[in-house]
Parts: C-alpha cells; structure tokens; sequence
C-alpha cells in the first residue's frame, strides 16, 4: 500500500492555517448522502440559500431537514471552528456570525443555539459561551 505524504515548510501560524486547509480538502470533501439510485448522477445545484461566506475558521458540518417533521419543521444547522485555542493568531480566535446575512436569500432566519454536552461542559477551552437548553 502507498501512501501520499505532504509536507508543509512554513512559520508555524501558516504552516497550522496550511495543514488544516489541506486536511478538510483531503478528509472531507463535499460529500452527497443519498441519492434516488445508485446510478444517478449529482445535478448541480439550481439555487442557492446562501448569501455571504462563512468566516474562513468556521466548517459547515450538517444542513439537513430529515428531523423535520418530529421538530416542528424546523432543519438542523451545526457548524464547526476548525482551528484550536491558541494554534493561530487570527484564525482561532472566536467568531460572531449573522446568519440573517449568510441565510439571506431564503428570508429571515430563526434559531435556536444548541451545544453538544461535551462542548458545553468543556467552554473553557474553547473560549465560546455555549448556549444551554
């Protein structure tokens, strides 16, 4: 078996924004969960929702509607910071979002913040306040 190995030179704040980049692009790209066959094709995307970009820190983990109709019709949104406290000067330092501004095509957006138990427990680290239900 062969491997493919990268190797970042840089100072160390680039060298941290470098690798991360690299690593969602090769780990996790785009991916489709399902489709009507397994011999369909993925259609472009006719419209987007989105009208700003996120902060260039934050991943897009999840949009989905699957738990729709046990919630009220509302979708999931979950969101992720990539960088750890203190592994970049800029990049890994909290981030504000306006989802009215990047949800702005598809109307005014309500929300609910939710955190992961483990993520509420351990804010400390994290350097977010957590919202807690």
């Amino acid at each position: 078996m062969r491997g493919t190995v990268f190797l970042v030179v840089d100072k160390i704040p680039a060298a941290h924004k470098t690798r991360r980049q690299l690593i969602e692009q090769l780990n996790f790209p785009p991916t489709l969960a399902f489709a009507p066959t397994v011999a369909a094709t993925p259609t472009p995307a006719k419209q987007s929702f989105i009208g700003a970009a996120l902060a260039p820190n934050i991943k897009l983990l999840t949009v989905s509607s699957n738990y729709a109709r046990w919630n009220s019709g509302k979708s999931i949104l979950r969101l992720a910071h990539l960088y750890q406290t203190g592994e970049h000067p800029t990049l890994s330092a909290p981030v504000t979002l306006h989802l009215a501004q990047i949800f702005s095509k598809k109307g005014e957006p309500t929300a609910a913040s939710t955190a992961a138990a483990a993520a509420a427990a351990a804010c400390g680290w994290c350097g977010v306040a957590h919202a807690r239900d």
